[in-house]
């Protein structure tokens, strides 16, 4: 689990992975200069963090030292490039709509317009689709998972894709593309 989310996290690179005895994961850029190597031995437990997570800046020195219990952060200390300690952050932080869920509800809320037609012919349904938010919190890539309608998914899609910036998802203190799910439902109000 933990490898196949880094491997996402760093689609804009060509990276080569080898897997150390020691349970260390070291990524290689093409030029053969060491990105980034993480501890992954014990990091997921039933597809959530667990254990020891320990991560190193590209000069070799410790950037991260996390315990984590079933998915709960228990402790943890970050460091800068020279080794010193500095405030911690979270690991991995997930994108979000800028105001949270309740704001994202909201921009739904007002920005979709129930096609007239699929309104006269009583269409109803659930429209799930997937986007990815970028590295700058720009959206792209909507696709359509589950069609209600063509209607409505035809609105959906155009209301995701004219979505403002999200606040980006965070892996180690860098942003990251994420893929993102969202369920829109037509229904009608009683």
């Amino acid at each position: 689990m933990f490898f196949s989310f880094l491997m996402k996290a760093f689609t804009s690179f060509r990276f080569l992975f080898s897997l150390l005895s020691s349970a260390i994961l070291k990524y290689i850029h093409p030029k053969n200069q060491m990105e980034y190597v993480t501890n992954v031995s014990d990091s997921y437990k039933n597809n959530k963090l667990h254990g020891k997570i320990m991560t190193f800046w590209k000069n070799g020195k410790l950037k991260r030292n996390d315990n984590y219990l079933e998915g709960e952060f228990v402790d943890g200390k970050c460091f800068n490039e020279n080794g010193n300690e500095i405030p911690h952050f979270i690991y991995q932080i997930k994108p979000s709509f800028i105001g949270g869920d309740a704001a994202l509800f909201q921009y739904l809320y007002t920005s979709i317009r129930y096609p007239k037609k699929a309104r006269r012919k009583g269409i109803q349904g659930k429209v799930i689709l997937n986007f990815v938010v970028n590295k700058d919190g720009s959206i792209s890539d909507v696709t359509l998972v589950r069609s209600a309608h063509e209607l409505l998914d035809n609105e959906a899609i155009r209301v995701t894709k004219a979505m403002p910036d999200w606040t980006p998802g965070m892996n180690d203190g860098d942003p990251v593309k994420v893929k993102y799910t969202l369920p829109v439902t037509f229904k009608f109000e009683d």
